[in-house]
Protein backbone atom coordinates (compact mmCIF):
# COMPACT_ATOMS: atom_id res chain seq x y z
CA UNK A 1 0.00 0.00 0.00
CA UNK A 2 1.27 3.16 -1.21
CA UNK A 3 2.12 6.01 1.67
CA UNK A 4 -0.44 8.55 1.80
CA UNK A 5 1.07 12.12 0.47
CA UNK A 6 0.64 14.73 2.35
CA UNK A 7 0.13 17.45 -0.83
CA UNK A 8 -3.28 18.96 -1.07
CA UNK A 9 -4.07 19.84 -4.49
CA UNK A 10 -7.03 22.06 -3.52
CA UNK A 11 -4.72 24.37 -1.11
CA UNK A 12 -1.76 26.85 -3.10
CA UNK A 13 1.47 25.88 -3.14
CA UNK A 14 3.89 28.50 -1.05
CA UNK A 15 7.11 29.11 -2.27
CA UNK A 16 10.22 27.21 -1.31
CA UNK A 17 11.25 28.60 2.54
CA UNK A 18 14.11 26.00 2.31
CA UNK A 19 13.69 24.81 5.53
CA UNK A 20 15.34 21.30 4.93
CA UNK A 21 12.88 19.64 6.73
CA UNK A 22 12.60 17.06 3.58
CA UNK A 23 15.54 15.88 3.20
CA UNK A 24 16.00 14.32 6.92
CA UNK A 25 13.05 12.18 6.05
CA UNK A 26 14.23 10.78 2.67
CA UNK A 27 14.98 7.38 3.01
CA UNK A 28 17.74 7.63 0.16
CA UNK A 29 19.31 10.72 2.04
CA UNK A 30 18.67 12.75 -1.44
CA UNK A 31 17.96 16.89 -0.98
CA UNK A 32 14.21 16.73 -2.55
CA UNK A 33 14.38 20.55 -2.96
CA UNK A 34 17.10 20.48 -5.13
CA UNK A 35 16.04 17.68 -7.16
CA UNK A 36 12.60 20.14 -7.68
CA UNK A 37 14.60 23.10 -8.55
CA UNK A 38 16.49 21.09 -11.05
CA UNK A 39 13.48 18.82 -12.64
CA UNK A 40 11.76 22.28 -13.18
CA UNK A 41 14.54 23.75 -14.71
CA UNK A 42 14.77 20.77 -16.98
CA UNK A 43 18.81 20.58 -15.73
CA UNK A 44 18.63 16.47 -15.96
CA UNK A 45 22.38 16.23 -15.93
CA UNK A 46 22.66 17.83 -12.65
CA UNK A 47 19.38 16.32 -10.93
CA UNK A 48 20.94 12.59 -12.51
CA UNK A 49 23.95 13.66 -10.67
CA UNK A 50 22.65 14.28 -7.45
CA UNK A 51 20.31 11.44 -7.22
CA UNK A 52 17.54 12.01 -8.76
CA UNK A 53 17.23 7.61 -10.18
CA UNK A 54 17.44 7.23 -6.53
CA UNK A 55 14.23 8.44 -5.39
CA UNK A 56 12.03 5.67 -4.74
CA UNK A 57 9.24 8.18 -4.82
CA UNK A 58 8.05 7.67 -0.93
CA UNK A 59 6.23 10.53 -0.63
CA UNK A 60 7.72 11.37 2.66
CA UNK A 61 8.71 14.57 1.65
CA UNK A 62 5.80 15.75 0.85
CA UNK A 63 4.24 14.96 4.11
CA UNK A 64 6.81 17.10 5.70
CA UNK A 65 6.57 19.86 3.25
CA UNK A 66 5.04 23.32 4.87
CA UNK A 67 5.12 25.07 1.89
CA UNK A 68 2.41 22.09 0.09
CA UNK A 69 4.94 21.77 -2.85
CA UNK A 70 4.52 18.70 -4.52
CA UNK A 71 7.77 17.02 -4.52
CA UNK A 72 7.20 14.23 -6.29
CA UNK A 73 6.33 16.35 -9.45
Amino acid sequence: MARPRRHTPEAPEEPCIRCGLCAPVCPEALAPQELLWYARTEDWSDAAAHGLDRCIECGLCNQVCPSNIDLLT
